[in-house]
């Protein structure tokens, strides 16, 4: 005779009732909301605790052995010993784990399913949960950072690493879409899962070994940050390990302690900028920090920015105190409208920032050395368009005076709210980059790129390009808020952060691509063209959008890389990559005939 399943049913700590016909040995002392607290331990006959939904509150006394299950909801942590989760094995499945207090976990942890972590309230504002023996995956999982109360950052430690028993597991770490602040994970000692390690929206603070892990993606707000807390620990991600940029950011950081300081030099073998504007960076506090990559291979369209920063003293300031970029093979000068620059440090408490510029490279050792931001390069940098030659690198920081014919100069870096008049002539930026840090407009001509390439940057206020683009041989990349008013032709477009709003009729040879986070907003019935492919992407946790203020037609149109059939769609059918009233036909591609039997 089969025996009926028997539970005990936990509220507020009270045993409720138990069901007839006996205790088996799988049975769980469940909670739906409630309180553990002070549970010596449970019968012998039974298995554990489980944590079901509602909000379960573990708390102080608790030292049983049989082991505890969070399925799902909210379960408060408490900081005070022992264990909150007693001494038995734990296994995480689903639900959120919140901080009440620094709480140290000294089970040992399974991760057997998603979960999201966060801080309890704005009495527990930076508190932070600790795994003391080593966690280990069984399956692919994400970790996604919570705090809807915004009451603070809450990280998980690693203490001992993460595995996988070798099969393969990747571990992601997200920010759950209504998070006020990013929070993290903290990763010590060696870990040995060897799936793929993604970053979004969160920060991955590694201290320890990671060179066993596939890849690193780091999409949009996602970040790896290697940290250095001793003489010699130079390696974290290892020379063999892929890093793909896709809109995140790769840092490392020196420190120093006990008033020792420890340079650092990492080298990462290979990475990739895939797609968006993603941001690579060395800082150090009183140590030097070196970040070498061996080879860069750059998809078309994308960009990034180098960072560097330190804090130092005067008096050996060339010997540690200071972040350095080195690209292996890369040639001494101006690296390219694709790459922005910065470098912000202190000096015996004086704060040096030199601001965004556009990079600028130099071999050898010492302080100014690596990626720096172009305004360090020594170069001559005329203030005025007009008038400059055409390999200056101009840096507009007054107002400017209108051509007076067709100009030529190698990049413009604009400061401050500033006008261009092109005068009804033809500017071309070898280089294809165009900054400007405040509110921009250039008018009243033709913009141009003699390299192949355009790169369109504001970091504040809007940048109106009303100076038609005559680019129809090659690819134009925004990053930030833009408005392309002219008339334009180009071949392909990049929008790879921000939002870039198409007022006027564009002829498009290719594709137009927007980066996840990132919006096209089209505010003209002919803004694209009947023979374009859009591409909105999608890194598994942000869309690019596309805002229709107008109804619009294109040959293709892919969702995440998945061509979509033929017809009409709007927000109401692709509500994550749709947006505003208008509608987008997909015509198919040119010369497309369907047969129909």
């Amino acid at each position: 005779m089969q025996s009926q399943r028997s539970v005990l049913y936990l509220l507020t700590g009270v045993i409720l009732a138990a069901a007839s016909g006996g205790l088996a040995a799988t049975n769980w002392v469940e909670f739906s909301g409630g309180t553990v607290q002070n549970i010596v331990d449970v019968p012998p006959d039974v298995t554990g605790v489980r944590a079901l939904n509602g909000t379960v509150q573990f708390r102080v006394g608790n030292t049983y052995s049989g082991g505890t299950e969070i399925l799902g909801g909210i379960c408060y942590l408490y900081e005070s010993p022992p264990n909150p989760f007693g001494s038995g094995p734990v296994s995480i499945r689903g639900g959120r784990l919140q901080a009440m207090g620094d709480v140290t976990v000294a089970n040992s942890v399974t991760i057997d399913g998603n979960f999201s972590f966060g801080c309890g309230n704005a009495s527990y504002p930076d508190d932070d949960i600790s795994f003391s023996q080593p966690v280990t995956l069984t399956g692919n999982r994400t970790l996604a950072a919570y705090d809807g109360d915004g009451t603070g950052d809450v990280d998980l430690k690693f203490l001992s690493g993460i595995g996988d028993g070798g099969n393969g597991y990747s571990l992601s770490l997200a920010r759950e879409a209504n998070a006020d602040h990013s929070g993290g994970i903290q990763i010590y000692a060696g870990s040995t899962y060897s799936g793929s390690t993604i970053a979004h929206g969160s920060t991955i603070h590694l201290y320890g070994l990671l060179d066993s892990t596939a890849d690193v993606l780091l999409n949009r707000g996602g970040a790896v940050l290697c940290y250095y807390t001793a003489s010699g620990s130079n390696t974290k991600l290892g020379d063999t390990v892929p890093v793909y940029l896709r809109g995140g950011t790769l840092g490392i950081y020196g420190s120093e302690g006990g008033g020792v300081q420890w340079a650092v030099d990492e080298t990462i073998g290979w990475a990739g900028l895939d797609f968006g504007h993603s941001t690579l960076s060395a800082g150090a506090k009183r140590a030097r920090a070196s970040l070498t990559l061996t080879e860069v291979e750059r998809d078309a369209g994308s960009t990034a920015i180098f960072y560097r920063s330190g804090t130092s003293q005067a008096a050996s300031y060339d010997t540690y105190g200071y972040g350095r970029i080195y690209m292996t093979g890369q040639t001494n000068g101006f690296v390219g409208g694709w790459a922005l620059a910065r470098r912000s440090e202190y000096i015996s408490g004086i704060q040096e920032d030199s601001g965004y510029d556009f990079a600028w490279y130099l071999s050898g050792g010492g302080r100014l050395s690596g990626v720096l931001p172009l305004s360090l390069s020594g170069q001559a940098r005329p203030g005025q368009v007009e008038g400059a030659a055409a390999t200056n690198h101009v840096k507009a920081v007054s107002a400017q005076t209108a051509l007076s014919g067709n100009a030529q100069i190698a990049s413009l870096c604009v400061s401050g709210a500033r006008t261009n008049d092109l005068g009804g002539y033809r500017l071309d930026i070898t280089s294809g980059g165009l900054l400007s840090t405040s509110d921009y407009e250039i008018s009243g001509g033709t913009l141009t790129s003699s390299g192949g390439a355009m790169y369109l940057y504001n970091l504040g206020g809007t940048m109106t390009v009303a100076a038609g683009i005559a680019g129809a041989s090659y690819s134009v990349s925004t990053v930030g808020s833009m408005t392309l008013s002219g008339a334009n032709s180009m071949k392909d477009l990049y929008v790879n952060r921000g939002k870039l709003v198409l007022s006027s009729a564009n002829t498009f040879g290719s594709i137009a691509q927007v980066a996840p986070g990132a919006t096209l907003s089209v505010e003209h019935p002919d803004a694209l063209s009947a023979s374009l492919s859009l591409s909105l992407l999608f890194d598994g946790e942000e869309h690019g959008v596309c805002n229709l203020s107008n109804d619009v037609a294109v040959a293709d149109l892919l969702t995440n890389g998945v061509a979509l059939a033929k017809g009409e769609y709007n927000n109401a059918s692709l509500p994550d990559y749709l947006s505003g009233g208008g509608s987008i036909s997909v015509l198919g591609p040119p010369g497309f005939l369907l047969i129909v039997k």
